[in-house]
């Protein structure tokens, strides 16, 4: 097989880690074959992502020159992607040793929350119990939030009520001027 080629994917992939490409069955992913599969496990181009896949979720392209020139893919162009991704891990490693971790989702959730954030001396079962802390003042968050909101909503339908009634009196009113009018003719 060449170093370099394309393979199509074959069902949707949703990836369960950030290093994972979205797939969506037909795609086509650039792929360099020099690389060993870690447990079945190929890197990739898809666009402009590039991450890793399961060879279960593709098949090869036998027109692999075909592709190429369609979408004006080759090899120097996924070794350049490819760099770039190795260059963004290191940095983020690099920001982690020092202090400078990029703001994640919980964190923001947590910040938000008035939470105290997560410390890298803390186990992965602290974590999670503080993931479940945030989790459970979320749901509290939003059971106020439906709490409120059925009582704006029984205070609409009160309103709305209120409203066919006056609705209601005014068409009888309406009748009767013109029952009144027609007697008159």
């Amino acid at each position: 097989m060449e170093n370099c080629g394309w393979v199509r994917a074959i069902r949707d992939y949703d990836p369960r880690e950030s290093d994972e490409l979205v797939l969506k069955n037909g795609d086509r992913i650039w792929v360099d074959w020099n690389q060993e599969p870690d447990q079945g496990w190929y890197q990739g181009q898809l666009g402009e992502s590039f991450g890793l896949f399961h060879e279960n979720c593709i098949e090869v392209v036998e027109q692999q020159e075909e592709y190429q020139q369609e979408e004006n893919y080759n090899e120097e162009n996924y070794n350049e992607k490819e760099k770039e991704k190795e260059k963004e891990k290191e940095e983020e490693e690099y920001s982690q040793n020092s202090e400078k971790v990029k703001k994640e989702p919980w964190d923001i959730l947590i910040k938000n929350l008035g939470l105290k954030p997560f410390n890298s001396n803390q186990s992965q079962r602290q974590i999670t119990k503080k993931k479940f802390e945030v989790l459970t003042k979320v749901v509290g968050n939003l059971r106020k939030n439906f709490v409120e909101i059925e009582k704006n909503t029984q205070i609409y339908d009160k309103q709305i009520d209120k409203f066919r009634k006056e609705l209601h009196n005014n068409q009888n009113y309406l009748d009767q001027i013109h029952n009144l009018l027609d007697s008159n003719k």
